[in-house]
């Protein structure tokens, strides 16, 4: 619990502390073939939120030492995510049909052939950000910044690639 009021003061909401794991265990000495019960081992993994790292960079970093200096002997990892994900991607899906509609029209006029209605459409979340969009397929490529936090936890930046092909009725 100490833990716990520790990330409070840093600001953290009791919502985005939530246990994954406590256990208890039985700890032995070992003396001339017998064992006696020394006491027990206490575990508690929590998964804590830190949220708006852009307003405050060093807030990770400083939330992990508050935690540190409350008496917390481990850490499992920080990951990074964007919390309006879904909303970014919807973003990207509508710039990508924008990029594919014009690039149509400019091959469409080329061709010397009129554009119909758009009769068919696929999209593609791509989840590797290095992978290529084809040329021609209608590419948006979104950047959140997730900002940066001292050095020694950067947060890097999360790309979101939608790809989108149209098909035309053509005239």
């Amino acid at each position: 619990t100490k833990i716990i009021e520790v990330l409070e003061r840093q600001g953290i909401a009791k919502e985005d502390i939530e246990t994954q794991n406590y256990s208890v265990q039985a700890q032995y000495d070992y003396k001339e073939g017998t064992q006696s019960l020394a006491g027990y081992d206490a575990n508690q993994r929590l998964i804590v939120k830190v949220r708006d790292i852009q307003s405050d960079v060093k807030k990770t970093g400083q939330v992990i030492a508050a935690a540190s200096e409350a008496g917390s002997n481990q850490m499992h990892g920080v990951t990074f995510e964007v919390s309006s994900i879904s909303d970014l991607k919807q973003q990207a899906k509508i710039m990508a049909i924008e990029d594919a509609k014009r690039k149509s029209g400019a091959l469409a006029s080329a061709a010397e052939v009129k554009l119909g209605k758009v009769v068919g459409w696929y999209e593609n979340d791509l989840s590797n950000p290095d992978n290529p969009v084809p040329y021609g397929m209608g590419g948006a490529v979104m950047e959140k910044s997730l900002s940066s936090v001292p050095a020694q936890i950067p947060s890097g930046t999360e790309d979101i690639v939608v790809e989108v092909s149209l098909t035309y009725d053509v005239k």
